[in-house]
C-alpha cells in the first residue's frame, strides 16, 4: 500500500497538481519512512501536501507516517459547535410508570424531533444487542425499540431498528459500560441514516425491560418538553492522534480543523444503481480525514490570492495565524498551532517560519510554522544552548514595530528547573525581513525522563498577532521493547539432509521482557490457522527474557496447540516469524516480525523433453513448491513473486568417452521450463548432467543422451568459378564435426565423364580442404562440388557448395547471329529452355527493348526481336521452342504492325501489346507493369540515344527498378506523372549534363547522376555503383546497340551487367577488369560488331 501512495504522489507531481490531500495513514510513528520522505518530496516540488494526522486516540506519539513528515501540513481533528437535544420522556408499562429527562445521541437530519416525536409511541423490547436477526420475531412498526448496548456499534443497532421498522430507539447502558449505571453520555448529531434516539441509563434500561417483560410486552414512551444546548465548539477531538513525531520530537499536528460530525458527500452512482438518487448522497463523518480537506480548501484558496507563494509559506501562514485553543487542556502535540482561521491566513501582517530539520541531514531545503527543538540533552557539567532562527517576512509592504514574547505551557523541575527559552530580539522594526534568534537555555545537570518544555513564541504588533509554538524533550526518550530482530536465512529443508535444516532468529530487548511468544504466521492462509487470523502455531514461549539479544532455531516444529509439552510440524510453505511480547516496565505488547520464510522440504523434480538430433538445445520442466507458492502470492498481495528467482540450475556434457566437454548454468522460467543450448559442439552422441538446487538447498539430478548432428558451413568456392582446363579449384568446409573423415565430388554432366572423388584433409580443427584440377577437353556449365562428412560416431553429412563450376577451353565466348533478330534468338537459346512468356520488340528502334528489360527480367522472358511489318521467322520459331504460352509486344503498331500481332495470334500465342502515344509513355506503361504497387527508386535516360540505356538496363532489372526516358531537355509530362503516382524518392540519371541537363534533374526526386566524361566512362561508373556480385562480365560495342539490345536480359539473369567497348577495350574498362579479377566473358555479336582483337585481349586476362 505504501508503494500505492508513493506513486499516486509522484503522478500528482507529474500532473503539476497545485494541492493535494492525503486523508490516509498508518502507524508508524518515524518522520523518515518513504511515504513521508515522498510528502517532503511533494512540498519541495511545489505542491502544497496536506495530510491527515489520524485516529489513533488521544496518547502521545500515536500520529503514525506520512503525516510525520517534516514538510507535511499535518491536520488534526477539532470540534465545531454542536446542537444537544433532550426531551422529557415517560415510560409506562402496565402500573410501572417513570419520567425523567434524557438526551438524544441522535436523531433524523432534516427533521426537529420536538415536532417527528413529540407525543406518545408503542415500545417493544428487543433481545440480544439489538442485530438485524434480534427483529425476526418482533413487531417494530411505527413502536420505538428498546434496545441494550454492547457488542456491535450504535449506528448499527439504529440501523437495524430503522430496517425493522421502527421509528426510533431507546438505547441504554450496559452495566460495565462507561459511565453506568448512569446513560452512555454518546453524542451521534443528525444524520439522514439515523433515528431519534435516546441515551438511555443502565438502571432506567433494566427497569422499564423488566416491566415490559410483566405486561408480555405491552408499554409506551411519551415525549414532551423538548430542550436544546449548543457547545462552544474548538475542542480537539478525543480520537485525533497527537505527536511528536519520532525521531526529532516534531509537532504534529501543524494545525487543526473542523472534523467531528461534518456532512460530507457521499457518492450515489446512477450507472450502476439505476434507482439511486442524490437527495440524500451525504452522510455524517469525523475523524482527522474530514479535517484536512478544510486545509486543502483553505490552500487552494491561499495559493490563488498570493500567486507567489511557496507550499512552505502556505504552510507557516496557516500556523502563524491558527487560534491557540485551551493550553491547559491541549497542549502542542494536541492542537500544534491551533485551530486554523481561514480569513487571518489569506492575508497576515507576516510570515514567520524556521528552517526544517531530519534526523540525518539536519537543517535541509524547506520553511515551517512550527520550532521543534527536538531532544536537547543537557550536560552535567556546564550549561547550554540550544537555537533556532525565526525568519519574518513583511506582507503587508510597509514598516512596522514588533514584539516577541515567551510563554511557557509545560516546564520541567529538578535539576531542569532553571531551563527558559529566550529570544534575542524582544522587539525589532520590520521592513522587509527581519530574523530573531530563539535560544533553549539549560542549566548544567541531569534531566529527567519526561523533562520538557513546550510553549509559543508570540510577535505582536498593531497590523496583528501571530504565534509560533516550540518544543523540546531534554532527556533522551527511554526505548522499551524490541530493539530488532532478524532471521539469519529465509529458506529453509527441514528434511534431515543437513542442509538448510534450519534458520536462526536473532533478536534484541531493549530491557527485560515478561512473556515472550515467537511464532509462525501463515502468508498464504492469512484467514486461517488455529485462531483464523493466520496463526500458524508458536514455535518458543518464554517468561523473563533478559535485556540484551537471543537466538533460537527456527525449523518447521512448533508447539502443539493442544499440548504445548509436545511437538508437532507445519506444512511446507510461505510464513512470516512473529515476535510478541509484554515489556516488563512498561506492561505494553511490543510486535515485530521477520521474513517471509519459506519451508521447503521437498527436491525439484525435472522431466526432460525427448533431445532432437537437428535441436540446438535440450529442453525440459521443473516442478518445485516453489511454484506453488506463485498465484496466492501474487494474487493476495501482489509481490511480484517469481519462482524462478528460487531455483538454480547447472549442466554438465560428456562425449562418448565421458570426458566432460561443456558446462554452465541455466534459468528455469517462472512457469518451470528451460533450454540448455547444445551449439558449438561437434557431431555425435553426448551426455548431459543437468541439475537443479533450490534456494533452500534441495536438489535433484538428471541425465539425459542426445545426439548433435554434425554441420557444414562456409563451403567454398561459394560463388560461381569460371575456370579452363588445368585450373586447380580449392574445396573447403567448416564443421562442428572434428577429426572426421571429409572429401568431395565434382557432379559432371557428361555421362561420358565419372564424377570426380577426391579426400579432403582438417587442415586445422573442423577445417577441411581439398584441391581439384580442371580435366581437360572439357566444356561444361554449372557442375556442382559435394562435400562429405563422416564423424566419429559414423554418421554422415553431405552438402552442395553455392558455387558452380563453368569450365570452357576459352574463357571468351560470342553469341552472334547473322542479322540482330538472329542474335537475339542465339542469347533467347543461350539463358533459357523453356520460358512461358516471350517479349517482343522492334528490331530498327532500342527505345523500346531497354525500356522493356526490368519488366523481361521480372517475368523470366527473353526479349526477341522482329521487323516492324512482318514477324521474323526464326523469332516465332524460337517462341515454340521455349514453348510459350503468351507474348508480350513493346510500342504501337508503327513499331510492330497489326499483321506481326495477328500472326502471333493465329499461331495459338497469347499476345498482348503495351503502348503509349511514344517510346516515352510506352516506357511509363512497362514501368507501371514492372512494379504496379510502386517503387522508391527508378532510372532515367535518353531515349533518343542507347549507350546510357543500355549500360543500367542490367543493373536496373536486378533492382527491379523502372527505367524511364527523357530528352536531353525535356522531361516528358507522362515522365512526370509516373514518378509521382510510383511514390519514387530516388532518381539514377543516367549520362552527363549534355545527355539530360540539369534542368531535367531539378525535376525529379533525389537524384544520383551516373556519368562519365564519355559513354565508355560513364559505363563504368554505372557498373561501379551496382556492383555485380558475378566474375563473368558480357561485352558490346558501343557504337551500336543492336546486338547487345536483348542481351542485358541475359547478363541480369546471371546477375552481371555490360562492358562497353569500341576498336579496342579502353582504358578504363581495362582497369575495371583488373580490379574486379574478371576472368570470363561473353560478348554479343559478331565480329563486325566486336573485332577479334578485342576477343583477344578479353581471353589474355
Amino acid at each position: 500500500m505504501t508503494s500505492w501512495i508513493i506513486a499516486g504522489i509522484e503522478e500528482a507531481i507529474k500532473a503539476e497538481m497545485d494541492v493535494i490531500n492525503l486523508s490516509l495513514g498508518g502507524s508508524n510513528n518515524d518522520s523518515i519512512t518513504a511515504d513521508a520522505q515522498a510528502v517532503n518530496n511533494a512540498m519541495l516540488s511545489g505542491v502544497v501536501t496536506v495530510v491527515a494526522n489520524g485516529n489513533s486516540g488521544s496518547d502521545r506519539e500515536s500520529v503514525g507516517s506520512p503525516a510525520t513528515a517534516v514538510s507535511a501540513i499535518s491536520v488534526g481533528n477539532s470540534t465545531n459547535p454542536e446542537e444537544h437535544q433532550s426531551a422529557q420522556v415517560t415510560m409506562r408499562a402496565g402500573d410501572f410508570s417513570s419520567e425523567g429527562e434524557m438526551n438524544l445521541m441522535s436523531w433524523t437530519f432534516g427533521e426537529r424531533p420536538s415536532e417527528a416525536i413529540s407525543g406518545t409511541f408503542d415500545v417493544v423490547s428487543v433481545s440480544g444487542v439489538g442485530e438485524k436477526g434480534d427483529y425476526d420475531d418482533v413487531n417494530a412498526e411505527g413502536k420505538f425499540a428498546l434496545v441494550e448496548r454492547g457488542e456491535i456499534p450504535f449506528v448499527d443497532k439504529i440501523s437495524a431498528a430503522k430496517d425493522a421498522g421502527a421509528v426510533g430507539t431507546l438505547i441504554y447502558n450496559t452495566a460495565d459500560g462507561d459511565n453506568a449505571p448512569g446513560p452512555a453520555d454518546v453524542y451521534l448529531g443528525d444524520d439522514f441514516d439515523l433515528l431519534p434516539s435516546f441515551d438511555m441509563s443502565y438502571t432506567d434500561g433494566q427497569v422499564f425491560t423488566e416491566a415490559l417483560e410483566s405486561v408480555n410486552g405491552e408499554g409506551t414512551v411519551t415525549f414532551a418538553s423538548f430542550d436544546k444546548t449548543v457547545t462552544e465548539g474548538d475542542e480537539v477531538s478525543d480520537s485525533s492522534s497527537r505527536g511528536p513525531a519520532n525521531p526529532l520530537y516534531d509537532i504534529k499536528p501543524d494545525v487543526v480543523a473542523p472534523g467531528s460530525n461534518i456532512m460530507s458527500s457521499i457518492a450515489e452512482y446512477q450507472k450502476d444503481y439505476p434507482e439511486a438518487t442524490y437527495e440524500k448522497a451525504y452522510e455524517r463523518k469525523s475523524g482527522t480525514s474530514m479535517a484536512a480537506p478544510h486545509i486543502a480548501g483553505i490552500a487552494a484558496l491561499l495559493l490563488e490570492k498570493n500567486g507567489d507563494w511557496s507550499p512552505f509559506d502556505v504552510k507557516a501562514a496557516l500556523s502563524n495565524t491558527a487560534k491557540v485553543l485551551d493550553k491547559e487542556a491541549f497542549d502542542v502535540f494536541d492542537q500544534g498551532a491551533g485551530r486554523v482561521v481561514p480569513t487571518a491566513a489569506i492575508n497576515p501582517a507576516m510570515i514567520a517560519s524556521v528552517n526544517n530539520s531530519d534526523e540525518k541531514n539536519g537543517e535541509v531545503e524547506g520553511r515551517r510554522g512550527t520550532i521543534a527543538f527536538g531532544y536537547t540533552l543537557p550536560s552535567e557539567e556546564e550549561k547550554s544552548t540550544f537555537s533556532k532562527e525565526i525568519l519574518i517576512d513583511n506582507q503587508i509592504g510597509k514598516p512596522e514595530d514588533y514584539t516577541a514574547d515567551v510563554e511557557i505551557i509545560s516546564h520541567p523541575d529538578g535539576d531542569m528547573t532553571d531551563a527558559e527559552v529566550t529570544v534575542d530580539k524582544p522587539s525589532f522594526h520590520l521592513e522587509d525581513n527581519q530574523k530573531i534568534q530563539v535560544n533553549l537555555n539549560l542549566p548544567a545537570g541531569k534531566s529527567d525522563t519526561g523533562d520538557e518544555i513546550l510553549g509559543y513564541i508570540h510577535l505582536k504588533s498593531k497590523s496583528g498577532n501571530i504565534s509560533l509554538p516550540f518544543a523540546a524533550s531534554l532527556a533522551f526518550k527511554p526505548e522499551f521493547g524490541i530493539k530488532n530482530m532478524e532471521l539469519e536465512s529465509y529458506h529453509i529443508s527441514p528434511n534431515d539432509d543437513k542442509k538448510a535444516d534450519s534458520t536462526n532468529l536473532t533478536f534484541e530487548f531493549h530491557e527485560m521482557h515478561f512473556l515472550s511468544v515467537v511464532y509462525f504466521w501463515d502468508v498464504l492462509n492469512p484467514t486461517g490457522g488455529i485462531d483464523g487470523e493466520g496463526t500458524a502455531g508458536d514455535i518458543y514461549q518464554e517468561v523473563g527474557l533478559e535485556q540484551g539479544p537471543h537466538n533460537i532455531e527456527i525449523s518447521n516444529v512448533i508447539l502443539d496447540p493442544e499440548d504445548n509439552s509436545k511437538e508437532s510440524t507445519i506444512p511446507d510453505g510461505v510464513y512470516t516469524v512473529e515476535l510478541s511480547t509484554l515489556t516488563f516496565e512498561t506492561n505494553e505488547i511490543d510486535d515485530d516480525n521477520d521474513g517471509p520464510i519459506f519451508i521447503v522440504t521437498e527436491a525439484p523434480e525435472i522431466e526432460v523433453n525427448k533431445p532432437k538430433a537437428d535441436a540446438a538445445y535440450v529442453a525440459g520442466k521443473v516442478d518445485s513448491k516453489y511454484f506453488d507458492f506463485e498465484e496466492p502470492l501474487n494474487t493476495i498481495y501482489n509481490l511480484g513473486y517469481n519462482p524462478k528467482d528460487y531455483l538454480h540450475g547447472t549442466y554438465t556434457i560428456t562425449d562418448v568417452a565421458g570426458d566432460k566437454v561443456k558446462d554452465g548454468t541455466f534459468d528455469v522460467d517462472h512457469n518451470g521450463s528451460f533450454k540448455i543450448n547444445t551449439d558449438n559442439l561437434a557431431g555425435g552422441s553426448y551426455t548431459m548432467h543437468i541439475h537443479v538446487t533450490d534456494e533452500a538447498e534441495n536438489e535433484v539430478e538428471t541425465a539425459v543422451s542426445f545426439p548433435v548432428e554434425s554441420e557444414i558451413t562456409n563451403i567454398q568456392p561459394a560463388e560461381d568459378q569460371y575456370l579452363t582446363p588445368g585450373d586447380k579449384v580449392k574445396v573447403t568446409f567448416e564443421s562442428n564435426a572434428k577429426g572426421g573423415e571429409a572429401n568431395f565430388h565434382v557432379s559432371l554432366p557428361s555421362a561420358k565423364m565419372a564424377d570426380t572423388n577426391a579426400n579432403m584433409e582438417e587442415v586445422e580443427p573442423g577445417v577441411y580442404e581439398g584441391i581439384w584440377t580442371t580435366p581437360k577437353n572439357v566444356n561444361l556449365e554449372g557442375a556442382e562440388v559435394i562435400v562429405s562428412l563422416e564423424n566419429k560416431s559414423g554418421n554422415v553429412v553431405t552438402a552442395t557448395a553455392g558455387g558452380n563450376l563453368f569450365i570452357y577451353p576459352d574463357n571468351v565466348e560470342r553469341i552472334s547471329g547473322d542479322l540482330r533478330y538472329d542474335t537475339a534468338i542465339e542469347t533467347s537459346k543461350k539463358g533459357w529452355d523453356k520460358a512461358d512468356t516471350v517479349v517482343l520488340a522492334r528490331g530498327d528502334e532500342f527505345a523500346d527493348a531497354l525500356a522493356g528489360v526490368p519488366l523481361a527480367h521480372e517475368l523470366d522472358a527473353p526479349i526477341l526481336l522482329t521487323p516492324t511489318d512482318e514477324l521474323w521467322e526464326g523469332t516465332e520459331e524460337e517462341a515454340a521452342r521455349l514453348e510459350a504460352n503468351k507474348v508480350i509486344i513493346l510500342g504501337g503498331e508503327n513499331a510492330i504492325s497489326a499483321g506481326v500481332e495477328q500472326t502471333l495470334s493465329d499461331s495459338g500465342l497469347d499476345v498482348r501489346r503495351i503502348n503509349g502515344a511514344d517510346r516515352f509513355e510506352t516506357a511509363t506503361l512497362i514501368a507501371k507493369e514492372v512494379a504496379p504497387n510502386g517503387s522508391n527508386k527508378v532510372a532515367v535516360a535518353n531515349g533518343m540515344d542507347f549507350p546510357d540505356a543500355l549500360s543500367v538496363a542490367a543493373s536496373a532489372a536486378q533492382e527491379g527498378m523502372p527505367i524511364l526516358l527523357a530528352k536531353e531537355s525535356w522531361l516528358p509530362e507522362a515522365t512526370k506523372e509516373t514518378v509521382k503516382d510510383l511514390g519514387v524518392e530516388k532518381t539514377y540519371v543516367v549520362g552527363g549534363t549534355t545527355v539530360i541537363n540539369d534542368d531535367i534533374t531539378k525535376q525529379l526526386p533525389k537524384v544520383t547522376r551516373l556519368a562519365g566524361d564519355d559513354r565508355y566512362d560513364t559505363n563504368i561508373k554505372v557498373l561501379d555503383h551496382f556492383e555485380a556480385a558475378s566474375k563473368h562480365m558480357y561485352a558490346a560495342t558501343g557504337k551500336n546497340y543492336a546486338d547487345a539490345l536483348t542481351g542485358a536480359v541475359l547478363a541480369a539473369k546471371n546477375n552481371s551487367q555490360i562492358l562497353l567497348v569500341h576498336d579496342k577495350v579502353p582504358d578504363l574498362t581495362a582497369d575495371y577488369i583488373s580490379d574486379k579479377d574478371i576472368s570470363r566473358f561473353t560478348i554479343f555479336g559478331g565480329p563486325n560488331a566486336v573485332n577479334k582483337d578485342i576477343q583477344q585481349t578479353l581471353r589474355d586476362y
